[in-house]
């Protein structure tokens, strides 16, 4: 309380002490047009000139004893503003010194206050150190609550996925099993028009690699002449369209049209036997495909005629005996 009794007195006092200044200076500059300027009645100038000059007033001026009282009065007053000044730079030098020692104490007040202040900072940091650890400790519960629903939601996800991916799983190897037999299938077959066709000797075999199929033909080795070349190919149409007709599996259209085969240097025992093997291929009068054969020489006696051959025979001198009826 004393300290801010102090604080408080401060700008009071320092008004006082400019006060107690400015009177000093006020009387300083008093004196001074005092001394410096002739007092009332005093003639400026010397008196033997006035009295030579004839001056009128020179008769009324003052007597010396009254100049001398005159001066004496002005003496005694300047002495007395001179000791008035000594009392009040006594004064304000006092009052200075208490002004620093009231300064120094203020500062020393404010140093103190600054310091209480930063500890009651900290105390009240450390106060609500706890508090802030809770909210702390609230949101990484509810970010842990959040993070356990999305867990719970991945998982079940995750779930879902993995059922899914375990029927895709069964799929992909229900359709695997299916190309294996197809492909399995799709050999057997090769392999029994090729020896229909060219020589029980002979083996027939497909190989699948990407998105390559290569028809091959054996005997003790690979059997690559311009003949077998034609014959495999031929065989391997035929085959791909009985695999249509005796599984559910597959796109043929079930229809065949091999234009001129004997022209590609096709042997004749191998070109009679592809006309035998697609017609014990048919089931009575309604066929299951159709398959349309070119050719510029007869075909085997046992095919040359009806229903087989068809009538007209195709000419392609001319459009209307073409195959289309057209000219292409």
């Amino acid at each position: 309380m004393v300290l801010l009794g102090l604080i408080t007195k401060l700008p009071k006092e320092e008004r006082e002490l400019q006060s107690a200044r400015q009177q000093a200076t006020d009387a300083e500059q008093q004196m001074a047009l005092r001394v410096m300027h002739p007092f009332q009645g005093f003639c400026s100038q010397p008196l033997n000139r006035a009295w030579r000059e004839q001056c009128p007033l020179a008769d009324d001026r003052p007597t010396d004893d009254q100049v001398e009282n005159v001066l004496k009065a002005s003496a005694g007053a300047v002495k007395i503003q001179q000791q008035q000044r000594a009392t009040l730079e006594e004064q304000i030098k006092e009052q200075e010194k208490q002004v620093e020692e009231r300064l120094s104490t203020t500062n020393s007040v404010r140093r103190d206050v600054s310091q209480l202040r930063e500890k009651r900072d900290a105390k009240l940091k450390e106060l609500n150190a706890p508090r802030q650890r809770a909210a702390d400790l609230k949101a990484a519960f509810e970010d842990y609550q959040s993070a356990s629903a999305d867990w719970n939601t991945l998982l079940g996800n995750l779930e879902i996925l993995e059922k899914d991916k375990r029927r895709l799983d069964a799929r992909l190897e229900e359709f695997a099993s299916k190309h294996e037999t197809l492909v399995k299938t799709f050999g057997k077959i090769f392999h029994h028009i090729v020896q229909q066709s060219m020589g029980s000797n002979l083996t027939g075999s497909v190989e699948f690699s990407g998105k390559g199929i290569e028809p091959r033909v054996r005997d003790h080795a690979r059997r690559d002449s311009p003949a077998i070349k034609v014959a495999k190919f031929l065989a391997f149409d035929i085959a791909a369209m009985i695999l249509t007709m005796t599984t559910d599996e597959g796109h043929h259209p079930r229809f065949l049209l091999h234009d001129s085969p004997r022209e590609s240097d096709l042997d004749a025992a191998i070109y009679r036997s592809l006309f035998l093997v697609v017609r014990d291929l048919e089931s009575g009068d309604d066929s299951a495909f159709q398959y349309i054969v070119t050719t510029t020489e007869a075909p085997p006696e046992d095919v040359n005629q009806v229903p087989w051959r068809l009538e007209p025979v195709l000419d392609a001198r001319s459009a209307k005996t073409r195959f289309l009826g057209i000219d292409l």
